[in-house]
């Protein structure tokens, strides 16, 4: 036993999104406040939000926590100046993000932050409780979210994360305490956990959906967490490996793509947009090797450097795709 027990318990999962579909229906929206860089502004929102893990998980924190209890102290501070030049890269003209939708594209791209994820959507939800190996699930509902306990933002209008909008995800930042299986997320939030058995047809049917809401390969997007890191790496030296690994092994390890466009021809550059890593073959086991010996301070030869791509010249014919520099490797054999 895990030491937590849930508000109550279903027979299957189908009854579990029964039931939730019955008490906390998701078409339903209020009027509140939600944050913004310039503060709280009234906004509709769900009335109710989800998540869904699969497992029993004793405790329910954000990735910033528990990534950096396992990082020693020079690792831990490694790994915040990371997470903040990227928050302040992915705010600057070209990205165009708010401080909330930088975070939220760091976070949903394998970056840990302080919020946790939750979705207006139970389907949504349901699809990450029953996406592993464990035999039960569960499904929480916060039913009083937006009354004071914590800071919300709604990303399903997010003009990067693909993952976020795919998700229709919200993000939640507890503000006074941690853990959303607490007395206190219960009595200031509303959070309720449903947990219920997972069968062989949920956890296939779940992991099929599971995989479309993460899929990176047809993202025109995934990569471009991973590519700003090659810049920090580049621009201020590399990383406790131990942080490396952390974040090669949660950043979509899929090329960063570019097809030309056009040429601007006032400042004769070429003017390109993103496409999909699909365009391309790749490994992700191998550009994981390689961004983990670019990145990582244990790996000091000369050949894993990023400083052997630059300077880097793009391509001007119109129609070419190409790879940014340290994200594409091949697939192998």
């Amino acid at each position: 036993m895990c030491g937590f027990e849930a508000n109550w318990r279903c027979s299957a999962l189908a009854r579990c999104l029964e039931e939730i579909r019955r008490y906390f229906p998701p078409d339903q929206l209020i009027q509140c406040e939600l944050s913004t860089p310039n503060g709280a502004v009234p906004h509709p929102a769900p009335r109710y939000l989800y998540r869904g893990e699969c497992g029993l998980f004793p405790a329910t924190e954000s990735s910033q926590l528990r990534i950096e209890r396992i990082l020693n102290g020079r690792e831990q501070e490694s790994l915040r100046r990371v997470v903040k030049a990227l928050r302040w890269v992915f705010k600057q003209n070209g990205y165009d993000n708010s401080e909330w939708e930088a975070e939220g594209l760091l976070e949903h791209y394998g970056v840990p932050t302080g919020i946790i994820n939750f979705t207006s959507s139970p389907e949504v939800a349901a699809a990450f409780a029953a996406s592993g190996k464990s035999g039960h699930g569960r499904i929480c509902v916060l039913t009083r979210p937006y009354r004071g306990g914590a800071e919300f933002v709604d990303y399903t209008r997010h003009p990067w994360a693909e993952r976020a909008l795919r998700q229709r995800a919200f993000g939640v930042r507890p503000d006074s305490f941690t853990d959303l299986k607490s007395r206190e997320a219960h009595l200031r939030l509303g959070a309720i956990w449903v947990e219920f058995s997972l069968t062989d047809s949920d956890r296939k049917t779940g992991k099929s959906s599971y995989d479309d809401l993460v899929d990176a390969s047809n993202d025109p997007h995934s990569a471009i967490v991973r590519g700003e890191v090659n810049h920090f790496v580049e621009q201020f030296g590399k990383l406790p490996h131990k942080v490396a690994e952390c974040l090669a092994g949660r950043i979509p390890m899929v090329p960063l793509l570019h097809k030309v466009s056009g040429l601007d021809e006032r400042n004769q550059e070429i003017v390109t947009y993103r496409v999909a890593p699909s365009a391309c073959a790749y490994s992700a086991d191998i550009e994981r090797e390689n961004s983990v010996r670019y990145w990582s301070e244990d790996h000091t030869s000369p050949s894993d450097s990023l400083r052997s791509f630059y300077p880097f010249e793009a391509p001007r014919e119109l129609g070419t795709v190409f790879a940014w520099p340290g994200t594409s490797h091949g697939a192998g054999d």
